[in-house]
């Protein structure tokens, strides 16, 4: 079913209080927190399937904590004029899709990460590779478990990520204590798993090549380049417990024989932003 668009003329007063107006062709003009919440309930009731009483109670229970979620990371990260983006057509298709995979989910789904990225989308409305790759990571959230998340970010972490001041193993200890707060227990996926994220267009794999993860780590740090590898992996080891497990994770999941694409990057980076709060997902998805 088709998602239906939203359109409410709303007046801003000096002390930010909307009044809206009732009329015929009327675009948004000004919008607030509680209008956006109020259009992801008329957005629930329009395009939500009919279903028994108790279906549709649990739904909208669903869509309830969503929107809990959803206008607490709107206050922390959005202004007044931001919101105004929830004009765009596009906007509110890619909120609509949250809300029915929100309904259908409820526990099972992340609301935080379908939040967080609507609003990256909101951010850069103006970029058309970042708006694409979060709309299209929105659509394959719902098809991802806790797990394969993990996995994609802690691929990402040893792929394309790193601090830029780091000096010694301890400076990398450091961020990989941050990635692996981000998951818990053992993180083992099946070939089933692993061949499903390749079905979500996720990643690739290459099952006759593979990369080290700690070739990896010395290709984007110069201080270790000059260590060999079973060294380097001794020295972890022995002070580094949170790099020791990444690399564990790593190397059981064969993690080296998948490459993966800038959907798989967003996904992995609004995760890690969890963690680091002002960390800028634009300019680490295009490096």
């Amino acid at each position: 079913m088709g998602a239906i668009i939203v359109k409410k003329q709303i007046q801003t007063s000096a002390n930010n209080s909307t009044s809206i107006q009732a009329g015929g062709n009327v675009t948004i003009t000004g919008i607030s927190y509680n209008d956006v919440i109020k259009i992801c309930y008329d957005l629930f009731k329009a395009n939500f399937p009919k279903l028994v009483q108790k279906a549709v109670d649990e739904a909208r229970r669903n869509v309830e904590e969503f929107t809990v979620v959803l206008e607490r990371r709107l206050r922390e990260k959005l202004n007044f004029e931001q919101l105004n983006k929830f004009s765009d057509p596009d906007i509110q298709y890619m909120l609509n899709h949250n809300i029915q995979a929100s309904a259908r989910k409820g526990k099972r789904i992340d609301n935080i990460m379908l939040a967080d990225l609507l609003i990256e989308r909101i951010r850069n409305s103006d970029d058309d590779f970042v708006s694409t790759t979060t709309s299209e990571a929105a659509e394959i959230i719902p098809k991802l478990t806790s797990d394969q998340i993990s996995i994609v970010t802690i691929s990402h972490y040893f792929h394309k990520m790193g601090l830029t001041s780091a000096k010694d193993i301890n400076d990398i200890e450091t961020m990989s204590t941050i990635i692996n707060a981000l998951f818990k227990g053992d993180l083992a996926l099946s070939e089933s798993m692993r061949l499903h994220l390749c079905y979500c267009g996720l990643c690739n794999m290459n099952t006759i090549l593979s990369q080290n993860p700690l070739q990896l780590l010395q290709k984007r740090y110069p201080f270790l380049k000059s260590i060999n590898t079973g060294e380097l992996d001794k020295t972890i080891r022995a002070t580094a417990p949170a790099t020791s497990i990444l690399l564990d994770v790593y190397n059981k999941n064969n993690l080296g024989q998948l490459t993966f694409t800038s959907v798989a990057a967003i996904i992995a980076l609004i995760n890690i932003q969890r963690a680091i709060p002002d960390l800028d997902i634009k300019k680490w998805l295009l490096q």
